[in-house]
């Protein structure tokens, strides 16, 4: 019998249509045997054939799925101890192309593009979400600085709008978002966040009405035992013209400083009689993203369109300064669970204890302040940088302890 020797998968997709194979070849010509022996050669180059992931993803969707066999917490939580601790507190800074420690290392993690991170000043735990291929990803444990490698705690998959999580220890959580703390994580859902701590038992939380989990959090829930919450959005229409003016009537209002638009707070999971509104808009997060733009010179793009979108970056990769992110902290200090926050239209630094539900301004200026960082040592002190642009900065050695006077 005549042998059909290896071809490219496009003459014998060809074939398929009496294309390329020469005229004694075409399938008219062909025996039944001959044509099995062709449409075999196809199927196995198909499977050769590199995918660009594609495939490769889904493996690794099924594989986070399927997982492997379970330790129990308690083995978990050994791994996380055996971790040298640091001899002094970690500074971490969140930049566009990655988490910062002690202001010279970019962490990046060799298994994929780190998405997320939760982590804890003094201490420098830290973890994190990896992308190991679209819809495929792992959260893992690591402490700064402590030359180990990272320990995983969990696989993640998508499905659509839905993440499935299941950790080595065997829990299974599903919902629409993963927030990463210093010690575990938070699985969310509209109103309801699964809080999930290495060594314990998961538990639930519910959002009050009107209010869901902020997308971004800039302190450590699972230290401070408080969680930032959202206001919803307001549903307006476009066709009615006095929503609309209402609407920005509140925020100019917000702006010049003769209302207050309080659209976050910070709430304690335990006990949500203790919370905190915070005077910040739901406005500020969002930044311009240009499309279908042309150069006019060497200086100026005209573009055609503009769509809004939430990001804690611009497009140039500075931080969009007016996002909640960076102007919402909060820190297990040595006596007290307090935020430092930059709020009536960037008009005040106000430090708040948020177990008493008392503050202090710890700047203040009627033309604003651009923006503000915190760092904390390994002792708990909160040091505050609060940018004047160009008028004096602001510092503030120790938050606490000015709180404290009070």
């Amino acid at each position: 019998m005549k042998k059909i020797g290896a071809m490219s998968i496009v003459c014998l997709m060809a074939f398929l249509f009496n294309g390329c194979i020469p005229a004694n070849n075409r399938a008219d010509a062909l025996t039944v045997e001959q044509k099995k022996q062709l449409l075999q050669a196809l199927m196995n180059r198909m499977q050769q054939a590199p995918d660009n992931g594609g495939s490769k993803g889904l493996l690794q969707q099924q594989e986070a799925q399927k997982g492997a066999d379970p330790i129990s917490e308690e083995e978990l939580l050994s791994k996380i101890k055996a971790y040298p601790k640091p001899a002094t507190g970690i500074h971490f800074e969140q930049r566009a192309d990655g988490l910062e420690i002690n202001g010279q290392k970019i962490y990046v993690d060799y298994e994929g593009s780190i998405t997320r991170y939760g982590y804890d000043w003094q201490s420098g735990n830290m973890v994190y979400i990896v992308e190991l291929s679209p819809g495929a990803y792992k959260i893992k444990y690591q402490r700064a600085l402590s030359g180990k490698e990272p320990t995983d705690i969990a696989s993640v998959y998508r499905n659509g709008s839905i993440l499935s999580i299941r950790t080595v220890t065997g829990k299974r959580f599903s919902g629409k978002a993963v927030i990463p703390t210093s010690s575990g994580f938070i699985v969310t859902r509209d109103k309801t966040a699964f809080i999930y701590e290495i060594g314990h038992a998961p538990f639930t939380f519910n959002t009050p009405d009107g209010w869901h989990i902020a997308t971004f959090q800039n302190g450590d829930v699972a230290t401070t035992g408080f969680i930032l919450l959202e206001r919803d959005a307001e549903v307006t229409s476009s066709t009615n013209p006095f929503t609309q003016l209402l609407n920005s009537t509140k925020e100019l209002g917000n702006a010049i400083g003769i209302t207050e638009k309080k659209d976050y707070m910070l709430i304690s999971l335990k006990n949500p009689s203790l919370h905190r509104l915070i005077n910040i808009t739901l406005g500020e997060k969002e930044v311009a993203l240009y499309s279908q733009c042309r150069q006019k010179n060497s200086y100026v793009n005209i573009c055609d369109t503009m769509n809004m979108k939430q990001s804690l970056f611009e497009p140039n990769g500075l931080k969009n300064a007016n996002h909640y992110f960076w102007n919402i902290h909060w820190f297990k200090g040595k006596e007290k669970i307090f935020s430092v926050t930059k709020e009536s239209n960037n008009k005040k630094v106000l430090i708040a204890d948020l177990e008493h539900n008392r503050s202090v301004e710890g700047a203040y200026r009627v033309t604003g302040f651009p923006e503000y960082t915190t760092s904390q040592d390994e002792k708990g002190i909160v040091k505050v940088h609060v940018e004047g642009g160009l008028l004096p900065s602001v510092e503030i050695p120790d938050a606490e302890k000015l709180l404290n006077k009070t």
